[in-house]
């Protein structure tokens, strides 16, 4: 059995502290059972996230998508290469993401 919990929203807000732009993935199978990935709650955390900047004079901008693991995300991570939003080191974390 397969159990997600999503992190409090302000320990998200302090991970991407020093972030202006973020890419938000979900995944449509386990984590939408559990309430805590799907695409709705991905598109909740998007707009949560946004708020929460805003009640702070912050502005963040949030991109998402759903049901996108593995292989495909190492597609998205090349076009969010290929469009210069990120920095080189946030480029590198996204990607140390994706290797053990």
């Amino acid at each position: 059995m397969i159990v997600a919990q999503q992190k409090p929203l302000e320990q998200i807000r302090q991970m991407l502290a020093e972030h202006k732009k973020v890419l938000a993935v979900g995944c449509g199978t386990c984590v939408t059972v559990c309430f805590s990935g799907g695409a709705k709650e991905v598109g909740i955390l998007s707009s949560a996230l946004r708020m929460s900047a805003g009640l702070e004079g912050e502005t963040l901008e949030t991109v998402y998508d759903v049901g996108v693991v593995g292989a495909a995300l190492e597609i998205i991570l090349e076009d969010v290469d290929r469009s210069g939003l990120l920095d080189g080191a946030s480029r590198r974390r996204g990607r140390g993401l994706l290797r053990p």
